[in-house]
């Protein structure tokens, strides 16, 4: 398959369908970034290392890091939906403040998070500290 017809097929397969499709998801399949979407809370584990993590719930969602993450995990985090979507660290330092949460800031926003020794954890883009 050439990746024109590659391109192609994405599109009309997420595009025509009743799923929550978008050019973001096109994109991150063409890149060979897996993506996992949520509805409801959910607990980051070491499997979802390198993960593009996405809400689409309309209802409010919290992910949580737990302690034992490995270091050196990072993931994406979306908010799709429009839900708000609050990032937790319990025990955990994120930038620099410890037990810190935060909000992702508006529906089609998103940030990184990279663990970057035990129990500490640096998170870039649009977010709101709680």
């Amino acid at each position: 398959m050439t990746i024109l017809e590659r391109i192609t097929k994405l599109y009309r397969d997420n595009f025509n369908s009743t799923t929550h499709g978008t050019h973001r998801d096109v994109l991150n399949e063409l890149a060979g970034i897996p993506v996992k979407t949520i509805e409801a809370d959910y607990n980051l584990s070491d499997d979802d290392r390198g993960y593009c993590i996405q809400s689409l719930s309309d209802d409010p969602v919290i992910v949580r890091i737990p302690s034992d993450i490995s270091e050196g995990f990072f993931c994406t985090l979306e908010r799709l939906g429009s839900g708000s979507f609050e990032f937790r660290g319990n025990g955990f330092t994120i930038n620099g403040v410890e037990d810190l949460s935060i909000s992702i800031e508006n529906q089609w926003n998103s940030v990184y998070v990279r663990v970057y020794g035990p129990t500490r954890a640096k998170v870039e883009g649009s977010f709101l500290q709680n």
